[in-house]
């Protein structure tokens, strides 16, 4: 007697499987094709929300900063810190970073 068992999504499996820290792991599938397509499940579910990108670029900034206080009063510093983002021309241009 043969059970048909429900599927459980790949990107399911893989999310189990990391918070037990049991990857890397390999999972079979019955066909090509729906390994491609639990490839692309996997990857967007692997993706960081925008939220948690930006967090992460704000304390990368918030070390720079207190490395290099001198930035701090950059006429651009506020919409630097709402933005996330570090202009790289600044950075490689402050004193002390040849």
């Amino acid at each position: 007697m043969k059970l048909n068992m429900p599927e459980m999504p790949p990107a399911q499996i893989l999310g189990a499987l990391a918070a037990h820290n049991m990857l890397p792991a390999i999972v079979f599938l019955p066909t090509r094709r729906r390994c491609d397509e639990a490839a692309a499940e996997a990857a967007i579910a692997r993706r960081k929300s925008g939220d948690e990108r930006r967090d992460e670029r704000r304390a990368i900034i918030q070390e720079f900063a207190a490395e290099h206080p001198e930035i701090l009063g950059h006429r651009h510093w506020d919409t630097i810190i709402r933005a996330a983002s570090l202009p790289i021309t600044r950075a490689i241009s402050l004193p002390g970073n040849c």
